[in-house]
């Protein structure tokens, strides 16, 4: 008897040679913030901003090591101190251009911080801006090439043909090695004196370099500040939890039974908040996920289902839908929601209950008046939901929920009879 032995391969290459981390990639598609790519060659720095987009990313903003020499770089251009100089001028013309938030994009499996991608950032970080990094441990005489300056007057006494071998390039560019110093010191003068940035408003930028935990953490702390007197007492406990649940989780340490942390799927939806929803959040999840694991309950539940209508376009073979005692018109059971009853519904809960879905027995696009339902739902709940078997949405109804205050939208895809 012959067996094969299969292997499963996937789909991406990147993932296949295991370049890329597609869960980091998630999390910085879904975010929807542009992010910062920073490219080393052999020889030259990129940097380029980009809007994530699932088709391909769009670039906004790029800049090649090549553009300090309009600022008089005559030194190498990969080494630290040109990296600093680039993330320098990088700075403020993303201030320019009014980038107000921004990631740092490490996707790349078992990604270390290089020397000159810290140089980069910590040039970001002194263009004036408010710039969230974690630590840049880089010595200011790496960066202000202090060190390649005392290296050449070292070799001038000691060895001049290793001298004149290592700086070739340096002095063929009319740059004497020793006054290395000095000449960055003169560009960097050149870059933040430069007149398309010194009438340049000074904005924040949000650069994140931290681990996913640690932004969580950080964000939550901040915004717990701001809110905490709004918090009722037991609000106020809990939030708390959940920072102390981070804060273990960021010097991985084990959580207990009633500690939490968000999911993949919360990470995205969190990444995506305003700052005054995020803590409306933190309370939010932490009761949808830790209140029914130790079976608490309070008046009101964080999550209610509304029934806009009974009836549906389908007979699913595994739902009551196909029992003609249950779905006939006479049975008494089938029906629509009125507009009015649905008004009283959302009065009574806004502010008590976070999420919303419009689902249940029936499917919710026959509604005459789903895109009232929506409407009045608007800007009142941080998940509102609909579920719906997809088969009659047009494209009016696409665009009436696209553009809805939908947080999440999910297709039943199931068995429509026994033959299909």
């Amino acid at each position: 008897m012959f067996i094969m032995k299969t292997t499963y391969v996937p789909i991406f290459r990147r993932r296949r040679e295991g370049k890329t981390s597609y869960d980091k990639r998630k999390i910085v598609l879904q975010s929807k913030l542009p992010f910062l790519s920073i490219y080393i060659s052999n020889k030259h720095i990129l940097i380029q901003i980009l809007q994530p987009k699932l088709k391909g990313d769009l670039t906004i903003y790029s800049v090649h090591s090549n553009e300090l020499k309009k600022f008089g770089w005559k030194g190498a251009n990969k080494n630290i101190p040109a990296a600093y100089l680039l993330g320098l001028l990088s700075g403020y013309s993303l201030i320019k251009l009014k980038v107000n938030k921004l990631i740092f994009n490490s996707n790349v499996k078992g990604f270390k911080m290089d020397t000159r991608l810290a140089a980069v950032l910590k040039g970001i970080k002194d263009s004036e801006m408010n710039i969230l990094t974690g630590d840049i441990s880089l010595s200011d005489d790496r960066i202000n090439a202090k060190h390649i300056s005392s290296y050449a007057d070292y070799l001038l006494e000691n060895d001049k043909s290793l001298y004149t071998k290592q700086f070739a390039n340096v002095v063929k560019n009319g740059l004497k090695p020793e006054q290395y110093h000095d000449h960055f010191t003169k560009v960097k003068d050149n870059i933040i004196k430069d007149e398309n940035f010194s009438n340049t408003k000074k904005s924040s930028l949000l650069l994140e370099t931290k681990s996913i935990d640690e932004i969580i953490f950080d964000s939550i702390k901040k915004n717990f500040d701001l809110k905490k007197n709004n918090l009722s007492a037991k609000d106020k406990e809990l939030v708390l939890k959940v920072i102390n649940s981070y804060n273990k989780r960021v010097k991985n340490e084990s959580l207990n039974k009633d500690e939490f942390v968000l999911t993949k799927h919360e990470i995205n939806e969190f990444l995506s908040l305003e700052n005054k929803n995020i803590i409306r959040y933190i309370v939010y999840r932490y009761k949808y996920n830790i209140y029914p694991r130790l079976k608490l309950l309070e008046e009101y539940p964080p999550n209610i289902q509304i029934e806009p209508t009974s009836m549906c376009n389908l007979r699913c073979i595994m739902c009551y839908q196909s029992d003609k005692s249950f779905s006939s018109k006479s049975s008494g059971f089938m029906g629509y929601m009125k507009l009015d009853l649905l008004k009283k519904i959302i009065d009574e809960i806004e502010g008590k209950i976070e999420g919303v879905t419009f689902a249940s027995r029936g499917e919710p696009t026959l509604h005459s008046q789903l895109d009232e339902f929506l409407k009045y739902c608007e800007g009142k709940f941080l998940g509102l939901k609909l579920n719906t078997n997809a088969t009659l949405l047009d494209e009016k109804k696409i665009n009436l929920l696209l553009s809805s205050d939908l947080q999440s939208l999910v297709l039943s895809i199931d068995e429509k009879n026994k033959e299909n």
